[in-house]
This record gives C-alpha cells, sequence and structure tokens, in this order.
C-alpha cells in the first residue's frame, strides 16, 4: 500500500508472533481450562484414579499452573503488541524484514507505541495520538473519556443566549455550572468564569474571525441569508483541523447565530432556534436588525394586550421575527373584520340618530384597529415591530377586545333590520309616557353603540332594544272591545197598547184593536210581541 501512495487515516497495529514455547504455553492454557472451567463431573472423571485427597492437591496444583500461565501469556501478548519490552524475552518471535508493529497508511501521522501500562491503555493512547494527529485543534473536553451529552450543549447554548440577551453580556450561573465549563470554554463559544457566564467577541474569537473571513469571500452578498449547510463547510475546511461532531458543531452556528444577531429560517418561514442536534442543512440564518430595549418592551406588551400574542421578553433575533410573522399574519386576518365593523357601527349610528357631536368610543377604538391592522399587514420585520411599539393606542386592552368581536359584532350589526326602531324614533319627539318610554330604549341602545366593546357588549344590547321595543308596540295597540248593547229606548206616551185573549175566543177583538193602531201611527215601526202565560 505504501509502494502504491495510498494515503488513509488508517492504522494496521499488527503484532508479533509467539515463540513456540509460548505457543507450547497456549496450548497446556487451553488444556487446562478445558478441564477446570467444564462441567464439575469432567475433573472428576479424570482424576477418578486419585484419592479424594489427591484430587484435591492436583486440581490446586493444577490451578496454579493456570495462573503462571495466564500471567506468562498476558505479558507475551503485551511485547507482542510492542506494549512491553524487550523483546529478547522469549515470548515472541522477532522479523528482522519488518520490525514495525505499529504502521500508519497517512504520512502525516507516525504512530508510537505507549511507554508501559495495558494493552487498554496503549489502545486509548493510540486513538488518541491518531486523532489529535488528524484534528489537532479539537477542543479538550474534561474528562475526555465521557460521551459529549446532548444535555451539556443544550445548557452551554442556554446561557449564551441569557449572556448575550443582557446589557453587560454576562450572566450567573446556575447548578449546571458544571456542564457549561465542560462544553464552553474549550469549545470557545463563551467563558463560564467562577461565577458568571460571558460572552461576547473575544470568548467567540476562536470561530467568529474564520466565519467572517469566510463571509467575505462568498460571491453573494455577505450580509445575506446563510444556511446552515454552508456554515458547516466553514468549520470543516478550518485549518488546524477541528474535527467537531454534528451536535458539537451545531453549538457552535448556534452561537454564532446568536452573536451575530441572525434569525431562524426554514422554509422561507421563522422558526425559533432549534437544539444542538435538530440543525438541518437547508437552514436559512438571515441577518435581523434589532430594535432597542424600549421599542421591543412596548411591542411585546401591545402585542400581547391587542392580538392576544406571547414572546420572550429577551430581544433575539429569533424572537424578533417570530414575533414580527405573528403579528403581521394577524393584521392581515383580523384586517377586513375591523374594516366591516367600522362601516357597521357608522351605519347603525345614522339608522338610530346617534349624536355625533358626543364621544364615541366604540367607532374610536374601531377605527383605530382598523387603520393599525392596515398599516402592520404591510410591514415586515423590525419596521414592524418598530410601527407597533409606535402605535397610538390609549386603551389597548378595548382594542383587543374590538378586533377580537370584530367578525361576530360586524354581522350583527349588518344582519339587524335597523328600520325597526323608526317608530321608536317618531315617538320619542312627542310628549307623555310613551313618548319617555320610547326615548329611554333608544337612549339605552345609544349609550351601548357609544361605549367600547370591553365595557358593554353591543349583542345583548341589540337584542334588549329590540325586546323592548316589541313590548312597547304591545302596548300601543290594544285588542278589540266587546259590542256595546244600545239603551233601551222608552215608549212614548200613548204609543202602546196590550191585549189577552184565550183560545181562539177573542181574536177578532184583537185583530181589531191592532189594525186601528196601526191606523194611528202611520208612519212609525210597530212591535208585535205575543207570549203565553
Amino acid at each position: 500500500m505504501r509502494a502504491r501512495n495510498w494515503d488513509e487515516r488508517t492504522i494496521v497495529w499488527l503484532p508479533r508472533f509467539f515463540s513456540s514455547e509460548r505457543m507450547r504455553d497456549v496450548s497446556r492454557l487451553v488444556i487446562l481450562n478445558y478441564l477446570l472451567e467444564g462441567a464439575g463431573d469432567r475433573y472428576a472423571s479424570f482424576a477418578d484414579h486419585l484419592s479424594e485427597t489427591g484430587r484435591v492437591q492436583a486440581k490446586t496444583i493444577l490451578q496454579s499452573q493456570r495462573e503462571a500461565l495466564l500471567h506468562r501469556i498476558r505479558q507475551a501478548i503485551q511485547v507482542a503488541y510492542d506494549v512491553e519490552s524487550p523483546l529478547s524475552s522469549g515470548d515472541v518471535v522477532g522479523d528482522a524484514s519488518n520490525p514495525e508493529v505499529l504502521a500508519s497508511l497517512t504520512p502525516s501521522f507516525t504512530p508510537r507505541p505507549s511507554a508501559g501500562g495495558t494493552l487498554k491503555q496503549a489502545y486509548e493512547y493510540l486513538v488518541r495520538e491518531a486523532f489529535s494527529a488528524t484534528y489537532p485543534a479539537h477542543p479538550r473536553f474534561e474528562p475526555g473519556d465521557e460521551e459529549v451529552r446532548p444535555r451539556e450543549l443544550q445548557v452551554a447554548y442556554s446561557y449564551v443566549e441569557q449572556a448575550l440577551a443582557d446589557r453587560e453580556n454576562r450572566v450567573p450561573l446556575g447548578p449546571d455550572a458544571a456542564a457549561a465549563r465542560r462544553i464552553a470554554n474549550p469549545l470557545g463559544v463563551g467563558k463560564a468564569a467562577e461565577t458568571h457566564f460571558l460572552m461576547g467577541d473575544e470568548y467567540f474569537a476562536a470561530w467568529g474571525p474564520e466565519f467572517e473571513r469566510r463571509l467575505g469571500s462568498r460571491d453573494a452578498d455577505a450580509r445575506g441569508p446563510v444556511t446552515v449547510g454552508e456554515v458547516r463547510g466553514w468549520i470543516a475546511g478550518m485549518e488546524p483541523k477541528v474535527g467537531l461532531t454534528r451536535e458539537v458543531a451545531d453549538l457552535v452556528i448556534l452561537a454564532w447565530a446568536a452573536l451575530r444577531r441572525r434569525a431562524w429560517y426554514h422554509h422561507g418561514v421563522t422558526i425559533d432556534a432549534p437544539k444542538p442536534g435538530a440543525l438541518r442543512d437547508d437552514m436559512e440564518l438571515r441577518e435581523q436588525p434589532m430594535p432597542t430595549e424600549d421599542e421591543w418592551a412596548t411591542a411585546i406588551r401591545l402585542a400581547g394586550s391587542i392580538l392576544g400574542l406571547t414572546s420572550s421578553t429577551h430581544a433575539t433575533p429569533s424572537a424578533v421575527a417570530n414575533l414580527a410573522q405573528a403579528v403581521r399574519a394577524k393584521a392581515i386576518e383580523w384586517s377586513e373584520p375591523s374594516a366591516r365593523l367600522v362601516t357597521a357601527l357608522e351605519s347603525a349610528g345614522r339608522s338610530v340618530g346617534v349624536d355625533e357631536s358626543r364621544p364615541n368610543q366604540r367607532l374610536a377604538t374601531a377605527r383605530a384597529a382598523a387603520d393599525l391592522c392596515e398599516v402592520l399587514r404591510g410591514l415586515n420585520g423590525l419596521p414592524l415591530i418598530k410601527r407597533l411599539a409606535a402605535a397610538d393606542i390609549p386603551q389597548p386592552t378595548a382594542t383587543g377586545r374590538s378586533l377580537a368581536s370584530a367578525g361576530a359584532v360586524a354581522a350583527m350589526v349588518t344582519g339587524y333590520d335597523w328600520h325597526r326602531f323608526a317608530p321608536l324614533i317618531t315617538a320619542s319627539s312627542g310628549e307623555g309616557e310613551r313618548a319617555d318610554e320610547a326615548a329611554g330604549i333608544l337612549t339605552r341602545l345609544r349609550e351601548a353603540l357609544l361605549a367600547d366593546e370591553f365595557t358593554t357588549q353591543l349583542a345583548p344590547a341589540i337584542t334588549n332594544a329590540d325586546r323592548e321595543l316589541f313590548e312597547w308596540l304591545a302596548r300601543g295597540n290594544p285588542g278589540p272591545k266587546p259590542p256595546v248593547s244600545p239603551p233601551p229606548v222608552a215608549p212614548k206616551p200613548g204609543t202602546s197598547g196590550r191585549a189577552s185573549l184565550r183560545g181562539r175566543g177573542g181574536l177578532s177583538s184583537v185583530s181589531d184593536q191592532l189594525r186601528e193602531f196601526v191606523d194611528q201611527h202611520p208612519d212609525e215601526n210597530v212591535v208585535v210581541e205575543w207570549r203565553v202565560e
């Protein structure tokens, strides 16, 4: 392989052959192991010609011989792998044509055996030497025989974020300080001092200058987006080599993004900074201009009270980008309902005669909310955060209630027939009890239209006014009264008569009297009655 100029990161560890004497020892050890380590009856079957005492003594002698052979063979293995010297011990066969036990297929590394120790220690020493030769700048995590765990990486990154969010870029260390010291200090992503964790350019010097040089040599804009895969390439191309695992390299990338105020994007959408081990090569890091502390504090307060959004009090690049995106999404969602609410309230106010000279808090809040949504939906990033922080919103909570209920309230107001209140408006200009009742109903409805939704819900107010209107109309239209019988007319003097008869006798006499009576009153109605007594 060397003759063919192979250059591979491969170590050949080829032991020397045992001498004939050691091979006989190996053979004898195999026999003793077979005899002594088998089932209990095996030794007894081979020693059945001995007495009980003889069998015990013989077994003790054989066990001692086995221990001596094991020690001798273990020592021979050490010599064969060039862990122990000298070669003249008779343990191995010397080969003058190939004296090397250790060989490397890359000219950049010449392996050397460790001085003394066990074969395990020699192996660990060889691996450390080979790794150090391949990656000379690899961070020295202590203890070196313990794996770097994802939890330790996350602890270190959490301190990086907290320190960068502090004005002095330093935060007190907590109970997990040991993990921060083990990772951050040797890796060069901050410094875990005695009591505080520090972060800044001076504590990122192992990476910052190289990354800036790489940014400056890009074909693309140095301030443009950078992918995680691109930064991985920067780390892999550093000289001397650092040899970071993927998870450890993630911590370096996360720390650089936090230090340089770059926000995280995936498929064009902002995301929270991922954890070490979760970074994907197609994720992007974009420069994120940052608001002032006062602007950020005001923005997250208004975003919470008006839009119901929450965000970290620490103004990290990812937090700024995520909040801006969430605010814009809410503004787009509520822009159309808030505009409809303004139109509906204006129309309803005109329909019921709301006094335009009076302060209309509901309409003013709705207009301010609609205007804010219209402005914010056209912005993004830092300009959106700054505009939100500068918004003149005297009552953020009332504005938030107005926006949240805009769709439902606008639908209720638009769907109601406001002409139903015309009789009340007409009657209220008159006098009397019914006029006062009509004016009272209208006053309560108008007050609800003037008040904020946070103070007075409009839907129940409209429902109550509609019910009161129906009752008022019912009281003004009573049902039909029963007909009144006219009083009986008293008979005029000399205009009545009476006759009685029994059977058919006297019938002609009564008939003559009736004829005479009709002749006396030719122009009047004559009533003829009869009954049986």
